[in-house]
């Protein structure tokens, strides 16, 4: 029983290995540079890895009479999961009594909705999620508890 235990555990973890090494393969493949991201994890704030993907420089037409184009830059982290220059922000605020209007203000950012799990999801209105994730953790570590761009699913063809 106990071989048999031993050998299920051996298989799950060689597939999650495999499943990591795929992901990390079709990441690399990509990758243009390695830059940092700010991130928190119980009050510290730590930087990790994040990856900016070589075909990041895909345009998006404004609507409206005047047409207008920017870059999106495309990022993903060691894991394979992705977001782009655009992406929404998920925010967990420390306290209840946060000046909401005030973050929108500053880090040029829209509330679209509080989310269930207490995490408010802001629209990136002209900067790049990026750098506003790191300039709100400079500025406003203390008052939150965690932070990260919008993922975007990467789902795949079968």
């Amino acid at each position: 029983m106990k071989f048999i235990m031993m050998l299920i555990l051996l298989i799950l973890s060689t597939d999650m290995l495999s499943a990591k090494n795929k992901t990390m393969n079709s990441i690399n493949e990509d990758i243009k540079e390695t830059i940092k991201i700010k991130n928190i994890r119980n009050g510290k704030v730590y930087t990790e890895k994040i990856y900016v993907l070589k075909d990041s420089n895909k345009t998006e037409e404004g609507m409206g009479v005047q047409s207008t184009t920017e870059n999106i830059t495309q990022y993903a982290f060691s894991n394979g999961n992705k977001f782009n220059s655009k992406s929404k922000i998920m925010i967990k605020f420390k306290s209840k009594d946060i000046k909401i209007e005030k973050i929108e203000k500053k880090y040029h950012l829209k509330l679209k909705r509080k989310m269930n799990s207490g995490d408010y999801l802001f629209e990136n209105k002209n900067g790049n999620t990026l750098n506003i994730i790191n300039l709100l953790l400079k500025d406003e570590a203390s008052n939150i508890e965690r932070v990260s761009p919008d993922m975007i699913l990467n789902m795949k063809a079968m």
